[in-house]
């Protein structure tokens, strides 16, 4: 789950579901994603933009 109100570069993670992709690949809330695949991801926008091609 995103955190909506994050301001800074990236996508921070504010919670992590069990048995869920996010989950079994280790990712802990507080988590901040800042690249996809060699893809920078700056916001929000960047990452939904990544994960629907």
């Amino acid at each position: 789950m995103p955190d909506y109100a994050h301001e800074g570069d990236g996508l921070k993670i504010d919670a992590v579901i069990d048995n869920r992709p996010g989950g079994e690949a280790g990712m802990l809330a507080g988590d901040i994603v800042i690249d996809i695949g060699g893809t920078p991801i700056k916001d929000i926008y960047a990452y939904m933009k990544i994960l629907s091609q």
